[in-house]
């Protein structure tokens, strides 16, 4: 079904000017085309909008044409069908329609009504146990950056569950969005937890939102953690250039030989000359063969 006004045909001089501004590029045979594949996707996605395109979208094959029209389609249009129609096309080991839509939730209106089914969709995936991690983490992103309240939400309340790995992918999330309510619970984390992944993911959470307390919760891990966490801690506080990097520095000056060891580790993570010469001090100058021997 069409729209009942009639769409205009672009003319010669459109495509002349399009051709100049750099937007087609012109080929022997009077061919044209999109320099990039985006400017083709969010046209034809602008155009199809307001149309029932659905069937004939998802019977193409599978190509960055048709994913990007699909996507600006979601952004300027009501997707319901489409949605509905991927839901039940099933991909158990790739969810590669789930992650498709999910990409189009950063730039779809927030009251879309097709919004609550694809966010449900891929919160039901993040907490199956059956599916990879791998695949989690892509579907984390999509969730994080779609900027929904109600995710942080969710990362916030997998943050209190028992499970190592839903509080590992929910920790990255929730330094995705730097949800500062976060804190609290990944502080807990980085006491009650021994899986080094997961400790290391709260870690960097912790540096990502980066606030006052979020920076102290590292630098007492730093301080008081075993070794696993005092090096999750500064490899994390790499990550902030400001008070992270001034931690690091602080931390070499201290007698403590795990704060010293765990230090290193940060310090390598930095890709700056100081760090660099101060890796070199540490070769020569730390009083512990132990110190000496990581900074190589």
């Amino acid at each position: 079904d069409s729209k009942k006004e009639k769409v205009a045909a672009p003319t010669q001089n459109l495509l002349n000017k399009m051709a100049a501004s750099g937007l087609l590029s012109t080929h022997r045979g009077d061919y044209m085309r999109f320099t990039h594949a985006i400017f083709g996707g969010y046209l034809a996605g602008r155009g199809l909008s307001g149309y029932n395109t659905d069937k004939r979208l998802i019977e193409q094959p599978s190509w960055s044409g048709r994913s990007i029209a699909m996507h600006y389609v979601a952004a300027k249009g009501d997707a319901s069908q489409l949605v509905t129609a991927l839901l039940e096309m099933p991909d158990p080991i790739l969810e590669r329609n789930l992650l498709m839509m999910g990409k189009w939730l950063r730039d779809a209106p927030r009251k879309s009504p097709w919004r609550g089914k694809v966010l449900t969709s891929l919160a039901t995936t993040l907490q199956d146990d059956t599916i990879s991690l791998i695949l989690r983490g892509q579907v984390v992103s999509s969730l994080a950056r779609s900027g929904d309240p109600s995710v942080a939400a969710l990362f916030r309340q997998l943050l209190k569950t028992q499970s190592a790995y839903h509080i590992q992918l929910a920790a990255l999330g929730s330094g995705l969005m730097q949800d500062k309510k976060a804190t609290e619970s990944l502080t807990n984390t980085l006491v009650s937890m021994q899986n080094a992944y997961t400790l290391t993911a709260a870690c960097l959470a912790l540096s990502a939102i980066g606030t006052d307390p979020a920076l102290e919760a590292l630098a007492s891990a730093l301080l008081q953690g075993d070794e696993s966490v005092r090096r999750g801690a500064a490899e994390a506080l790499a990550n902030h250039a400001t008070e992270g990097w001034a931690m690091l520095r602080d931390g070499l000056e201290m007698d403590d030989i795990l704060v010293r060891r765990s230090v290193v580790y940060g310090l390598a993570r930095i890709k700056e000359d100081w760090a660099t010469q101060l890796l070199s001090q540490i070769q020569v100058e730390d009083k512990e063969w132990a110190v000496r021997d990581i900074a190589k």
